[in-house]
């Protein structure tokens, strides 16, 4: 994931966040995701759906309301009729 989006996980603002991109910095004998998290699956959504035609901090924007509406859904398909 860190090759594909270029996301580096020391820039995460909050550190504690369960997700794949930090599966090589994890301690030994630490838990640590074994698949993508319901965050990477909206960050990689939103990240794809940005236009890359948009300045940074434009996209940057894009991302971060795409992954909100992402992370805000009901996950087991409740309020889909």
């Amino acid at each position: 994931m860190r090759a594909f989006t270029g996301a580096d996980p020391v820039r995460l603002p909050d550190r504690n966040l369960t997700t794949i991109l930090t599966l090589l910095d994890t301690p030994m004998g630490s838990e640590a995701p074994v698949t993508l998290t319901s965050w990477d699956l909206a960050f990689l959504e939103s990240l794809y759906s940005s236009s890359a035609s948009t300045y940074a901090p434009g996209q940057r924007g894009e991302i971060q309301a795409g992954m909100r509406r992402a992370l805000e859904r009901p996950s087991n398909g409740e309020g889909h009729h």
